[in-house]
Formats: structure tokens, C-alpha cells, sequence
């Protein structure tokens, strides 16, 4: 899971307030915490509504603001698979017990709780897909702040998440205003609690969009109802209530601002091709990517993928120089499915793909390859992946579409890809395990070409044999990148200029991208830095290792889980 570890701790860039002081002070003296106060299948069950509520989905990177001793976040962490969950609390001493409890948990790669202010969370622009305040925005007497510094982390459309204590609308009776002073001197020391509708006002102020909030929320959640009833046997007669508010960072692209009160707000199902869409469209934003045929055909092709539960999305950027190619995306189907016929529908719908992009009639698509490597038919049950990818270029007849097909155990396919590629290769060295991830390149020109991928598995890096092979046959320069990954890939073609090496699975991906010392890769890398991301594959030209400095790199962001590690597959 080294793709999910959270990075280094990163210090708070500005002390906490004389407010922030006055709660650090109380809670480093009193344990007031719901969900260390009761049964943890309690504390559980209401922490796992609270994320239904947010419409946490896995794989999601997550700012959880003043977490308190951290319990919330190990409980979304150990039920949504792949989700980071950045945890800040003015306690040191909930920052220690957070961390004793993430380390029992198994989760020191996935949550981390520091000392911190949310006033000035030490975090990046635009990288959480998810802030939530529970129960913790009162402590601000500053909401303006927090929120702008909220909306500042989270990237475009993401949620912003606030649940907690409010105060009812004014006028308080002289009963109620004095409950309100006792609960602020005891139990909520430091608060500032305001009104929800005021709290909403400030979420509008700051840019919010989407904006739902409920007065009523302790009426569907019996935890809330158990401590209302506890607080008021305290304080009779309090005015406080709890509430929450779900509003989202707009996207690039502006939608209609609106505010709307909701019994209870629904979380979203999710839905893996959703998902996908959404890892496009974050990409598209990123690098500013326009519209355009091909691509919009390719979205169309995902959406309509519905077998099973959906496959995976690869975002890619080709660096050639200091230029950058973002367009690109892949597909990569279900893997695990009771019928591998259906792997014959995955070759079909991709070729109803390809027929739709020559319904413009100067994009023109050669076949012919295809056809010679399937003319003799095609065992499914020997297919363990099928890949649909597409890369848009400024000139359109410069651009492709591509279509993968991982075979294994399958001498005589293999055979057959071997002489379309047209390459002489010691390939009784290069083909160890009986895999071979072969690609067919449709140009929109009319041109084709085939390369085959050569995999080593991380089985294979293992054998003694493999690794002689490998480190006589790489540069040496290529060698660390060897080294700090688990499965290698050769790419072979007569089209190419060059072999190209693939590398993936890095122990850590980020020093693998620093280790190549580009600009631009660092550019590309840096909006995935702080990302979750399954997987990087980084391609290089053999070529460019016997230079001076790297200049042409293939980047590819496996996006989610979905694919068995030892089948994942690159474009």
C-alpha cells in the first residue's frame, strides 16, 4: 500500500491564536470526547453515518479538522479501502493518544494526526477530496478564515462537511441565554457557538456551492439524540441543537449557487463508472485539457461499460521535452468476471468505438494488424486483461486510439504478436512467466503499429536468474529506477525509436519521480503528489539514459483498485 502512506509531517505555518490556546489548555486537561466516551460499536456505527453522510467513497484523501484523538478517522479509514485521512487537533495530548490508537490500528500509512490549528492547516492547495469539521468549527471565532482556508485545500468539487452544535435563531430567553453560558464554562470552554443559518451565510461568503443544511439532524441520528438528552439534564432549558451543512468547492466549470434546508442529506452511491468520469474530468481541469471528439467518444464508451462492477481509469501525461501531452486516458476492464467470453464483448465494444470515430470522414482507421493477429480466433479464458485507451493530440490525425490485450499461457498468440511487432529480440529471456501484454496503436491517419510489453513481475525480479539479466541489459542508469520498483515492463516495437522501459509498483513513487530530475515531470507530478493514486508507471526511451539528462517520459496514474496488482497493465 505504499501508494496510500501519508507523506511526512509538514509544521503549521503560523502560531495558534489566543483562542486556539484556551482549547489547547482545556483539552490537554479534559478527555471530552463522544467517541472515546462510549461502546466503540457506537462510536463506530455513528462515525460510519457521518461519512455516509460527507459521501466519502475510497480512495479518498480526506482533512479531518480538529480530530480529536483520532477515533473518527481510523473507523472511516478501516471501512472505506484506500482512503488518507489527515487529522489536525490544538491537544498535544489527543495528538499522542491519535497516534498510539492509529498505530494499534495498523493505519500509520493511511492516517496521521498532528498538533495544529485549522485556522492554518499545513496542507498544499487543492488536494482533499473531502473537509469535514465534526463538532469542531465552534471553536473558531473566526468561520471566515477556516472556511476560506478549507475551500483553499480542497480541490474543485470537492465536500465540505460540517456537523456539530448550533445555537437556535434569537431571540434566547433569559433561561435559555444563561444554560448557553453555563455549557460555554464547562463542557464547551472556548466555543463559540453561532446559529446554523449564520454558519450557512459563511459558507455561501466563502464560494461554496450545492450548499444542504439540517436543523434537525439529532432527529436521524439516536447518538446525537442520546447526547442531547445527557446535555440537557446539565443545562435544562439550553438552546443548542445539533445540525450540519454539506456544500461544495466548485468546479472550473461554474454551476447555479444554491441553498437548500433537507431532513437528511443522502449520500451518493457510488458507482465505479462515476468514479472514472470523475478521475477524467479532475485531469482535464488540471491541465486545462479541451474538449474534443475523440475523447468525448471515449467518456461515451465508459459510460456505457456495464458489466459487473466496472473497470479502472489510467490518467497519462507524455513529456516529450519541456512539452506536455495530458490527453490521454485509459480503460482497463474488469478483470475477475464469471464469463471470459465477455472479454470477447470488451474487443467488440472497442471496435464499435473505433467504427463511431470514422463517422467523421477524414479520420481513417487501419485494422488490418488486428485482423492477422485474431484471424485464427481467440481463447478468452487465456485473456486476462483488455485495454481501451485513447491519446489526443493537437493535430487530430496525429492522435490514436489503442486497444491492449494481456494474454498468458498462449504460445502460439504470442508467437503471432512477436512477428507483427517485427522486432528480433532474445525473447527466451524477455518472456519469463508465459505473459505478454500486447498493444495494437490505431492512428487516426490511417496508420498502425504493434508493440509488445515483455513483463517482469515481482516474482520474477526475485529470481537470481532475472536480476542478472536484467541489471547486464539495463543502462545503468535505469538501474535505481530497477531497483526502487516491483514490476518492469520492455516495450518493443518497430515503430518505436527505441525500446521503452516501464517501471512501477516504486517502493516510493516520489522519489522515483525525483530521481529523474525533470522540470516538467515534477510539474506533472506535483498535482498528484499529495494525491491517492493506486499505482504509477513512469515510461522512458532506453535511449534516454545514455544522455545527459532525461527528456522524454510517459507518466501513468492508475487511479483506483479495482485491477489485481499482478494484472495491472499500462497503455
Amino acid at each position: 500500500m505504499q501508494n496510500n502512506s501519508i507523506s511526512p509531517s509538514v509544521p503549521t505555518q503560523s502560531s495558534p491564536t489566543s483562542e486556539a490556546e484556551k482549547v489547547r489548555a482545556f483539552y490537554n486537561k479534559n478527555s471530552i470526547n463522544f467517541s472515546r466516551m462510549v461502546p466503540d460499536p457506537v462510536a463506530r456505527s455513528h462515525n460510519l453515518d457521518l461519512a455516509a453522510r460527507m459521501g466519502i467513497q475510497p480512495g479518498n484523501y480526506i482533512f479531518d479538522a480538529g480530530c480529536g484523538a483520532g477515533i473518527p478517522a481510523i473507523h472511516i479509514a478501516q471501512s472505506y479501502p484506500g482512503t488518507r485521512i489527515e487529522g489536525i487537533t490544538i491537544s498535544e495530548v489527543e495528538a499522542a493518544e491519535a497516534q498510539i490508537r492509529i498505530a494499534q490500528a495498523n493505519l500509520v500509512d493511511r492516517v496521521r494526526v498532528q498538533v495544529g490549528d485549522f485556522h492554518a492547516p499545513p496542507f498544499p492547495d487543492e488536494v482533499f477530496d473531502v473537509v469535514f469539521f465534526n463538532d469542531s468549527i465552534k471553536y473558531s471565532n473566526q468561520v471566515s478564515q477556516v472556511l476560506a482556508e478549507a475551500k483553499r485545500v480542497l480541490r474543485p468539487g470537492g465536500t465540505l462537511y460540517i456537523t456539530g452544535l448550533f445555537v437556535k435563531e434569537p431571540p434566547l430567553s433569559a433561561l435559555e441565554q444563561q444554560s448557553l453560558e453555563e455549557a460555554k464554562q464547562q463542557e464547551m470552554y472556548g466555543a463559540h457557538v453561532i446559529t446554523i443559518k449564520k454558519t450557512v451565510e459563511f459558507v455561501k461568503q466563502a464560494g461554496f456551492q450545492s450548499i444542504e443544511y439540517d436543523e434537525n439532524q439529532a432527529m436521524t441520528m439516536p447518538a446525537l439524540a442520546l447526547r442531547l438528552t445527557a446535555a440537557n439534564l446539565l443545562h435544562p432549558n439550553s438552546p443548542l441543537f445539533f445540525g450540519e451543512i454539506k456544500a461544495v468547492k466548485p468546479s472550473k466549470t461554474k454551476t447555479q449557487n444554491r441553498i437548500q434546508p433537507s431532513a437528511v442529506i443522502s449520500s451518493p452511491v457510488w458507482n465505479r463508472h462515476e468514479e472514472n468520469l470523475r478521475y477524467i474530468e479532475e485531469h482535464k481541469q488540471i491541465f486545462d485539457i479541451e474538449n474534443s471528439y475523440p475523447l468525448n467518444l471515449f467518456e461515451n464508451f465508459i459510460k456505457e461499460q456495464r458489466k459487473g462492477k466496472g473497470g479502472t481509469i489510467s490518467c497519462c501525461c507524455n513529456i516529450e521535452k519541456e512539452r506536455c501531452y495530458p490527453s490521454r486516458f485509459a480503460y482497463l476492464s474488469e478483470v475477475f468476471v464469471s464469463d471470459p467470453a465477455l472479454k470477447l464483448l470488451d474487443i467488440e465494444d472497442f471496435l464499435s468505438f473505433s467504427h463511431r470515430l470514422e463517422e467523421r470522414p477524414e479520420l481513417q482507421i487501419n485494422r488490418s494488424l488486428l485482423q492477422q493477429f485474431l484471424a485464427t480466433g481467440l481463447d478468452p479464458s487465456k485473456v486476462d486483461m483488455v485495454t481501451v485507451g485513447v491519446d489526443v493530440r493537437p493535430e487530430l490525425r496525429h492522435s490514436r486510439i489503442k486497444l491492449y490485450l494481456s494474454i498468458r499461457d498462449y504460445p502460439e498468440k504470442i508467437a503471432i504478436a512477436i512477428a507483427l511487432c517485427g522486432e528480433q529480440r532474445d525473447w527466451e529471456k524477455l518472456i519469463v512467466n508465459g505473459t505478454l501484454l500486447v498493444g495494437f496503436d490505431f492512428f487516426l491517419d490511417n496508420r498502425a503499429a504493434v508493440e509488445v510489453y515483455p513483463t517482469f513481475s515481482p516474482a520474477d525480479l526475485q529470481r537470481a536468474d532475472v536480476q542478472a539479466y536484467l541489471t547486464s541489459r539495463l543502462p545503468a542508469k535505469a538501474l535505481p529506477l530497477l531497483y526502487e520498483s516491483r514490476t518492469v515492463q520492455i516495450g518493443i516495437s518497430n515503430d518505436n525509436d527505441s525500446d521503452i522501459l516501464y517501471f512501477n509498483n516504486f517502493k516510493s513513487p516520489n522519489s522515483a519521480v525525483d530521481y529523474l530530475k525533470n522540470e516538467t515531470v515534477n510539474q506533472v507530478h506535483a498535482h498528484y503528489r499529495n494525491r491517492v493514486f493506486h499505482d504509477l508507471y513512469l515510461g522512458i526511451p532506453e535511449s534516454e539514459f545514455y544522455t545527459n539528462s532525461i527528456q522524454r517520459v510517459k507518466m501513468y496514474y492508475h487511479m483506483n483498485n479495482f485491477v489485481n496488482q499482478k494484472n495491472l497493465r499500462l497503455i
